[in-house]
């Protein structure tokens, strides 16, 4: 069974990394910057889920990424301003494809989402192991 009041209760954080990635932190630095977001949703995903707890960081990963790309393409100026090499790709991107900003925002999101869900699960199997190993059970 998935806690879906723990994983909403864990949105803001991706609400928190879309609206630092859209003014302050550079597309390549946000898998860095992202990793202590994602330690501390698998502390809580392995403190307070039930079971399953692969399956609650997977879905909590591709919501988060979600929410990410959804302040991105709504917000695509200022995030295109803040990025400059970002908007050299997605210009290049769309002379060859014709694929605008926010079409190929959405397309890689969906494969990001993909390995941002795999990652959040794999913490969360460690975050379980971590709390059992310190004692920190409910």
């Amino acid at each position: 069974m998935v806690n879906w009041k723990l994983l909403l209760s864990l949105t803001p954080v991706g609400m928190l990394m879309g609206v630092l990635t859209l003014y302050f932190i550079p597309g390549r630095y946000e898998a860095v910057i992202g990793t202590p977001s994602f330690i501390f949703c698998a502390w809580f995903i392995g403190r307070y889920a039930p079971a399953r707890h692969f399956l609650h960081g997977f879905l909590l990963g591709l919501v988060n990424s979600a929410i990410v790309t959804s302040i991105h393409v709504a917000f695509v100026g200022t995030y295109l301003s803040h990025h400059a090499f970002d908007a050299m790709q997605f210009e290049k991107m769309h002379r060859e494809s014709g694929a605008t900003p926010q079409q190929a925002m959405v397309l890689l999101g969906v494969v990001v989402a993909l390995i941002a869900g795999v990652v959040q699960g794999l913490f969360s199997l460690i975050g379980r192991k971590t709390v059992r190993t310190l004692g920190g059970e409910r």
